[in-house]
């Protein structure tokens, strides 16, 4: 495991942020990079659109595109991390939770543009009694992103919640779950899968619609690629350990 260092936070704190900190109910939004210099324009300006209480915390898995670079001159927190999404997401929700008094954790993919209305719906479930959820995904892109769009609405269904949702939950209820194991695959699914088991009833769907990028399957290779997604979910919930499915996973990219 990588050695990461927390005070690591890289800002320039004589460049203007639009975020401000004055609301009691604070959420911290934690967002996961990794070389996404050219996604993070539109995802910090949705961001913006927000108005969160609390700057947004960047978790960067060791980009080498000028990520950081770039969050830096425009004052945004940015920490380091071990790459990978499960291990990226533990760190920020450990260092949110131990520097700041945010009483909610959101955490939103770098390619992922929530709607303006969306911060102030989570408040509103977790004040009436939600512990944690996930907003409504749509992919935006052709076909594909409109078939999984669908297909990501069945599953809901059953419980089944992904990170392209933007999981939300009460910092206390994270820490009791245990929070995001630093797994490879599917990191979304055990913590969701742990949260509903403490307190079923406590999770919820909002009709508040998060944007999600469908770069990763869109075009002539969607049915090869969600043959193997699906491939994988099978295995994992047969028991397979996700670091050997993100071997096999690799292998094949």
């Amino acid at each position: 495991m990588a050695d990461v260092r927390f005070p690591v936070l890289l800002r320039h704190s004589n460049v203007h942020s639009p975020f401000h900190s004055e609301s009691t109910n604070r959420v911290r939004i934690i967002v996961p990079v990794y070389n996404e210099r050219q996604a993070l324009p539109e995802t910090v300006r949705s961001l913006e659109a927000l108005g969160p209480d609390l700057p947004p915390l960047f978790v960067d898995g060791g980009s080498t595109d000028g990520t950081v670079e770039w969050l830096a001159q425009r004052g945004l927190p940015v920490i380091p991390a071990e790459r990978g999404r499960g291990a990226q997401l533990a760190a920020g929700a450990r260092y949110a939770l131990s520097r700041s008094d945010a009483g909610i954790l959101w955490f939103v993919h770098a390619d992922c543009h929530p709607e303006p209305g969306a911060l102030t719906r989570i408040r509103e479930a977790v004040e009436s009694g939600a512990v944690a959820g996930a907003c409504t995904l749509r992919f935006s892109g052709g076909w594909a992103a409109r078939w999984m769009t669908w297909f990501y609405a069945l599953v809901n269904r059953f419980g089944l919640f992904y990170g392209d949702a933007t999981l939300f939950v009460r910092a206390d209820a994270y820490e009791a779950s245990g929070g995001y194991k630093q797994q490879p695959l599917f990191e979304d699914l055990d913590l969701v899968r742990r949260l509903r088991r403490r307190r079923r009833n406590g999770f919820r769907r909002l009709p508040v619609e998060v944007v999600a990028s469908s770069r990763r399957f869109d075009g002539p290779r969607f049915p090869l690629v969600f043959a193997q997604w699906i491939i994988l979910q099978a295995l994992y919930w047969c028991g397979v350990p996700p670091r050997v499915l993100a071997k096999a996973y690799r292998a094949k990219r």
